[in-house]
């Protein structure tokens, strides 16, 4: 069992890597992340955040729930680790030729239709 800094630690350098954001320490690559994390695991990556300012002071990391911690961990890194940057980027770019060439048929559609209308044609 990893301890608490060794999951925010690993959460962080994920975070870094599957979503390209930067930033020193968990929270501050939550934040950065927005709204490419999706709610639940934003709350995971905060709650784990918390409990690790939490740990330094010795009453407040008595309150923290291991069960809960760890399946906020589980939760975050499940949703992370399939993410494939590089197959995000394709498609990025293979929507932005899609669109880009619909575009040009609608344009080249308008056209010839207004070349038509006007009898040009």
């Amino acid at each position: 069992m990893a301890t608490l800094n060794d999951q925010t630690t690993h959460l962080s350098q994920l975070m870094g890597q599957k979503l390209g954001v930067g930033g020193k320490g968990l929270s501050a690559r939550t934040r950065r992340a927005g709204r490419a994390l999706p709610a639940k695991v934003r709350r995971a990556a905060d709650a784990l955040s918390e409990a690790e300012a939490a740990a330094g002071h010795p009453k407040l990391a008595q309150q923290a729930d291991p069960a809960a911690l760890d399946q906020a961990y589980r939760t975050a890194t499940e949703w992370l680790e399939p993410i494939d940057r590089p197959a995000k980027r394709r498609a990025a770019v293979m929507d932005w030729i899609a669109g880009t060439a619909f575009n040009f048929l609608l344009i080249g559609l308008a056209v010839l239709a207004v070349l038509l209308w006007r009898g040009l044609l």
